[in-house]
Formats: C-alpha cells, sequence, structure tokens
C-alpha cells in the first residue's frame, strides 16, 4: 500500500456527521495532496501503466474516495496517464434498517456525482 495521498486540511467526518454537514467531494479534493517522496512511485505508475485501488475504512455516500479520485487525475494528468481507479471500504453505513442483511455482505457498487447538488450517490 503506498500512502499517495495527504490530507493538508481537515473536514467533518462523515460518518459522524448530520446530512447536511457532511463534506462534499469537492471539499475532499480541496483538502488533500500528492505526499511528499511520491515522484517515484507517480513515475512507476505511469511506466508500468498501473492502476490504483483507493482504500477507506467506512464508506458513507462516497464523498471521500469521488474527492480522491479527483485529486489522482490531476495529479496524473501532466503525465498524460489516467490509470484505472476503484475503490475498497471495509464497511458501508446502511441507513434503512430494513437493508441490514448481516455483518459481512460484501457488495459491489458504484458511486455517482449528482452535480445539481454538489455531493454523491452510492448504489
Amino acid at each position: 500500500m503506498i500512502p499517495l495521498l495527504t490530507r493538508l486540511t481537515p473536514v467533518n467526518v462523515s460518518s459522524k456527521s448530520l446530512p447536511n454537514n457532511r463534506p462534499k467531494p469537492l471539499d475532499h479534493f480541496n483538502s488533500l495532496s500528492l505526499s511528499k517522496g511520491m515522484d517515484s512511485q507517480i513515475r512507476n505508475i505511469v511506466t508500468n501503466k498501473l492502476g490504483i485501488i483507493l482504500v477507506d475504512d467506512v464508506i458513507t455516500r462516497g464523498s471521500t474516495l469521488m474527492g480522491c479520485y479527483w485529486k489522482i487525475l490531476e495529479i496524473f494528468k501532466s503525465y498524460q496517464y489516467y490509470p484505472q481507479i476503484s475503490g475498497f471500504c471495509a464497511m458501508r453505513t446502511i441507513s434503512n434498517s430494513l437493508e441490514f442483511r448481516k455483518p459481512i455482505d460484501p457488495h459491489e457498487g458504484d458511486i455517482t456525482y449528482r452535480d445539481s447538488n454538489g455531493d454523491t450517490l452510492r448504489t
């Protein structure tokens, strides 16, 4: 695992915030930067045409992953390389208790950015 991104400014923790106070993808994007000393790792990814897996502990709506995705695209744009980027989260929040099945319930889905209100939707 390579810590490509560093958070420069803190943002609210989504899982502990009311929906209106959760940071948007743009908040995450603006709070992140390429970690120091990662230039050789970036060149390795470009040279070997590697993909990237974003790792997070808990996914709420996907704003953190979307902000990280945008930041990585920005970083690689100067190399004219756009790696395949996917995400992995150990757990996901479930708002509707009727949708809860069991503690271990792997799920594959998508995160969609909604431009109309600047947030994300997880499916």
